[in-house]
C-alpha cells in the first residue's frame, strides 16, 4: 500500500481531487478504491483530507489518505488613492475606506479595509507643510495584510484678497481729502487682518501735500497683499469773506461809517484779513473819498480782496444853536436887542455873520427891521435866517395930570385966581416921541361973561406918528355965590388884565367919581358912552362896571364916558377909562428825561406841557399851540392831539435835545421855548437775557497809529463792566489780561502786557492770537464766556 500523500495549497480553490495511486493486493489484484471521504473544508486555512478505502476481494480494507494543507501566504492587492497637494488643512478630505475600490485577494475571499492617518505636525504654510500619511490596510481571512499609503501635502501659497473696491489715486482740494475707507480681506484658508498706514509728504505750503495710504492684508501664514493709494492734495481755493461786504456809498461827512471788521474763512483752515484805508482829498476839507480795502490771505498765500469806495461830502448846512427869534410886531419903545447867534456844523465849525437892514415906514417910529444871521461851514454850506421886526408906534401920548386936577371954582371977584387958572396947561409923555404936540381943541363958555358962568377948555396931544391922546378937560366955574352942585368924573386905568379868558367887572367908573362931596352912584348920575372902544372889546355896563371880552389880545383899550347929575341944574363931566390887557406870561420849562431812558425798540409819549405854566397856572391846549422847532436830527417826532410829543420806536441810540415852543392862541407872537432832553438806550439795557444782547467781538485790528481800527473792539462790552479779557499767543503764553475791559481806558492795543511776558510794553508781532472773554449780564445775572481767534496786523 503506498504511503498517504499530502500537498500544500494557498486557497480552497486550489484543491483538486487527488490522483489515487494504483494499489494491488497481495494477490496482485488491482484494487479499486471507494469514493473518497472528504473532510470538512475550513473557512480559510486548514487541512482538507480525502480518504480512499481499498477493499480486496477478501474484504480486507486499507485507507489511503491524501491531505491538502491550505496555507494562504499571499497578501491582498489594491491601489492606493492618488497623493494630494492642498492649500488648506481644512481642505483635507475625511478618510474613507471606500476610496479603495479594487481590493482583491488571491483566494477570492473578502478583504477587510481599514484606514488610519498620521501627520508631521506642520503648520500648512510655506516652509512647513502639513503632511498627512493616510494608510489603508487590506487584510484577508488568513491575516495577510497589504498597506496602501496616500500622502496628502497641505501648503498655503494663496495670498488674501481685499473685499471692497480698492481706492484709486486722486487729486483733491485740501478741503475735500476723502476719509480713508476701512478695507477688509478674505483668505482661502480662513481670516485675514488688514493694517493701514498713511504717510504725508509736505508740499509747497501747508495745504499742498501728498498722502500715501497703504492697506496690507495678512493671512494666518503671513502671506500679504498690499494696496497703496496716492492722494495729491492741493489748495487752489481762495478764502471767502464771512460778513456781507460793504458796498460803495456816498455819505455825509458826519456819517462816515466805521470800517467793519471783516473776517474770512478758508476751505482748509484759517485766513487772516488785512485792512488799509486810503484818503483822497476833495474840493474842501470835508469833501473827500476813502478807499477801504480788505485782503483775506490763507495759509497758502491765496488772496481775495474787496475795496469799498466811500464818497464823503458835506452838503449839510450848519445849524443855529440858539432858539431863533421869531418875527414880531413891537412898539417902537420895545425893540428887542439882537441876540448873538452861534451855529454848529455836522462836520466841524461854522461862523455866523449878522446884518440888520432898516426900512422906513409911514412915520419916524413906524419902520421894519430885517435882521439876518448867516452861518457858513468849512465847505461853504450856508444857513440863513432872517427875523422880521415890524416896529410901530400905536401908543397914544398920556396926559401927565389927573383928570380934574386943573379944574377951579372961583368967585366972580377973583381975577387973579382966574388968571392963574387960565395959565394952567396940561403936559403929556409919549413912549417914543420926546415932545408930543399939545393942541387946544376947544375953549367954550356957558352962561355970562363976567360972573355966573363956566369955562371949559379941552386939549389933546399928538406924537410924531399922529397918535392923539385922550382929551384933557379943564372946567373953570366963576360964580357968586359958588354953584351948589359940583360933579367930577375921574379917569380910570387898570393894567395886567387877562385877555384870553376875559374879565367881568374889571372896574366901576363911579368908584372915584363924585357929585359935590359924595360918591357918584347910579342913583344920582346918569352914564353915557361918549367915545366907545374901537374894537368893541370893552363893555361899559349900565351899573358903571366895565367888562373885558374873552379873546382880547394884549394892548391898550380906551373909552370916554360922561356922567351927568340927575337933579337940576344938570351938570356933566367926562372921563377916560384906560385898560391895558397883558399877554399871559408863558413859562416853558425844560424837561429832562435822562433819568427815564427810552427803550429804542418801543418809543414813548412825553407830556412836556405838564410842568409848563401860563399865568402860573396849568397849560391847556385851548390856550396854546405847541410845535417842535428842532428835532435834533431825529425823524418821525410828532405832536399828538393831546399836545404830547411822540418819540417813535426805532430812534437811534443816543442822547438828544429837542426844542419845542408854545404860543398864546390869542397873541400869536407871545411864545416860550423849552428843551426836552431824552436818552434813547439799547433794548438790552432793559432786558439783557436775549442772545441779541451778547457781546460782538471784532476779531481783527491794525494798531498802526493811522487812527483807524487801532484797538481790539468788543461791541457792547461797556454794558457789562463785570468782565475779564485774556489774550494768548499761539504758544499759549498770556500776553494781555484785564478786568473791566471798556474799549477805551482798559483796552488791548497790541502791546505785551501779560503777566508772564518779559517786556510788558513791547509791541506784539503780527499774527493769530486767542482771546477768552468772560462777562456777567447785570440784569439777568447770566455769566457768559466767548473765546476765539484774534488777528493782529499792522
Amino acid at each position: 500500500m503506498p504511503a498517504n500523500g499530502a500537498s500544500t495549497v494557498a486557497c480552497q480553490a486550489d484543491i483538486v481531487t487527488p490522483t489515487v495511486p494504483t494499489v494491488t493486493d497481495n494477490c496482485g489484484n488491482t484494487l479499486t478504491p471507494s469514493a473518497p471521504v472528504v473532510s470538512t473544508t475550513p473557512t480559510c486555512e486548514g487541512d482538507v483530507s480525502y480518504t480512499y478505502t481499498f477493499t480486496d476481494c477478501e474484504g480486507n480494507t486499507h485507507d489511503w489518505v491524501y491531505t491538502y494543507i491550505i496555507d494562504d501566504t499571499i497578501s491582498p492587492t489594491g491601489t492606493a488613492p492618488a497623493d494630494l497637494t492642498l492649500q488648506c488643512i481644512a481642505d483635507i478630505p475625511t478618510a474613507n475606506i471606500n476610496e479603495i475600490t479594487d481590493e482583491a485577494d488571491n483566494c477570492l475571499g473578502s478583504v477587510i479595509v481599514t484606514v488610519a492617518d498620521t501627520n508631521n505636525g506642520g503648520t500648512g504654510c510655506q516652509g512647513n507643510p502639513y503632511i498627512v500619511s493616510r494608510t489603508y490596510s487590506l487584510t484577508d481571512c488568513a491575516g495577510n495584510v497589504t498597506n496602501l499609503v496616500q500622502t496628502i501635502t497641505v501648503q498655503d501659497t494663496t495670498k488674501p484678497t481685499f473685499v471692497e473696491t480698492l481706492p484709486v489715486d486722486v487729486t483733491v482740494e485740501c478741503s475735500a481729502v476723502p476719509t480713508a475707507p476701512v478695507l477688509t480681506a478674505t483668505d482661502n484658508c480662513g481670516t485675514a487682518t488688514v493694517s493701514y498706514t498713511e504717510v504725508k509728504t509736505a508740499g509747497s505750503c501747508v495745504n499742498n501735500y501728498s498722502l500715501a495710504r497703504t492697506w496690507t492684508a495678512t493671512d494666518a501664514c503671513g502671506l500679504k497683499t498690499s494696496h497703496t493709494q496716492t492722494i495729491t492734495v492741493q489748495d487752489s481755493t481762495k478764502p471767502t469773506f464771512v460778513e456781507t461786504l460793504p458796498v460803495d456809498v456816498t455819505v455825509e461827512c458826519s456819517a462816515v461809517p466805521t470800517a467793519p471788521v471783516l473776517t474770512a474763512t478758508d476751505n482748509c483752515g484759517t485766513a487772516t484779513v488785512s485792512y488799509t484805508e486810503v484818503k483822497t482829498a476833495g474840493s474842501c476839507v470835508n469833501n473827500y473819498s476813502l478807499a477801504r480795502t480788505w485782503t483775506a490771505t490763507d495759509a497758502c498765500g491765496l488772496k481775495i480782496s474787496h475795496t469799498q469806495t466811500i464818497t464823503v461830502q458835506d452838503t449839510t448846512k450848519p445849524t443855529f444853536v440858539e432858539t431863533l427869534p421869531v418875527d414880531v410886531t413891537v412898539e417902537c419903545s420895545a425893540v428887542p436887542t439882537a441876540p448873538v447867534l452861534t451855529a454848529t456844523d455836522n462836520c466841524g465849525t461854522a461862523t455866523v455873520s449878522y446884518t440888520e437892514v432898516k426900512t422906513a415906514g409911514s412915520c419916524v417910529n413906524n419902520y421894519s427891521l430885517a435882521r439876518t444871521w448867516i452861518a457858513t461851514d468849512q465847505c461853504g454850506n450856508v444857513s440863513k435866517y432872517t427875523q422880521a421886526i415890524t416896529v410901530q408906534d400905536a401908543t397914544k401920548p398920556v396926559v401927565n395930570e389927573m383928570a380934574g386936577s386943573l379944574d377951579r371954582t372961583l368967585k366972580c371977584s377973583d381975577s387973579q385966581g382966574l388968571s392963574n387958572a387960565l395959565a394952567l396947561v396940561p403936559s403929556a409923555t409919549d413912549n417914543c416921541s420926546a415932545n408930543p404936540i399939545i393942541t387946544l381943541v376947544s375953549d367954550s363958555t356957558n352962561g355970562g361973561t363976567t360972573c355966573g358962568y363956566s369955562r371949559v377948555r379941552k386939549w389933546n396931544f399928538k406924537d410924531e406918528c399922529g397918535n392923539i391922546s385922550l382929551d384933557f378937560i379943564q372946567t373953570i366955574v366963576v360964580a357968586d355965590p359958588a354953584p351948589q352942585t359940583l360933579i367930577v368924573a375921574a379917569n380910570d386905568a387898570v393894567s395886567g388884565i387877562d385877555g384870553f379868558s376875559g374879565v367881568k367887572n374889571v372896574l366901576n367908573i363911579l368908584t372915584n367919581d363924585f357929585v359935590d362931596a359924595a360918591n357918584a352912584t347910579i342913583n344920582n348920575v346918569s352914564i353915557s358912552v361918549i367915545t366907545p372902544e374901537a374894537t368893541g372889546k370893552l363893555i361899559l355896563n349900565p351899573d358903571g362896571s366895565v367888562d373885558v371880552k374873552p379873546g382880547t389880545p394884549a394892548g391898550i383899550y380906551t373909552l370916554v364916558y360922561e356922567i351927568c347929575t340927575i337933579n337940576t341944574p344938570k351938570v356933566c363931566d367926562q372921563a377916560t377909562v384906560t385898560i391895558t390887557v397883558a399877554a399871559p406870561v408863558i413859562l416853558a420849562i425844560n424837561d429832562d428825561y435822562t433819568s427815564k431812558p427810552i427803550d429804542a425798540s418801543k418809543g414813548v409819549i412825553l407830556d412836556v406841557l405838564a410842568n409848563d405854566k401860563i399865568n402860573n397856572g396849568v397849560v391847556t391846549l385851548p390856550q396854546v399851540r405847541i410845535s417842535i422847532i428842532d428835532t435834533n436830527g431825529l425823524a418821525g417826532i410828532t405832536v399828538d392831539a393831546q399836545g404830547k410829543i411822540v418819540i417813535p420806536a426805532g430812534v437811534p441810540i443816543g442822547t438828544y435835545v429837542l426844542n419845542y415852543t408854545i404860543c398864546d392862541v390869542v397873541n400869536v407872537n407871545n411864545c416860550a421855548t423849552a428843551s426836552v432832553t431824552i436818552v434813547v438806550k439799547d433794548p438790552c439795557d432793559f432786558d439783557d437775557s436775549a442772545a441779541s444782547c451778547d457781546i460782538l467781538v471784532h476779531n481783527a485790528f491794525s494798531p498802526n497809529n493811522d487812527g483807524t481800527n487801532e484797538v481790539f473792539f468788543i461791541e457792547r462790552i461797556e454794558n457789562y463792566p463785570d468782565n475779564s479779557v485774556e489774550i494768548y499767543n499761539r504758544w499759549g503764553v498770556l500776553v494781555f489780561e484785564v478786568n473791566g475791559y471798556d474799549n477805551t481806558s482798559k483796552v488791548f492795543v497790541g502791546l505785551s502786557e501779560g503777566r508772564v511776558t518779559v517786556n510788558k510794553t513791547d509791541a506784539l508781532p503780527d499774527g493769530t492770537y486767542y482771546y477768552v472773554i468772560k462777562y456777567k449780564k447785570p440784569i439777568s445775572g447770566v455769566v457768559n464766556q466767548k473765546a476765539g481767534y484774534l488777528y493782529l496786523s499792522k
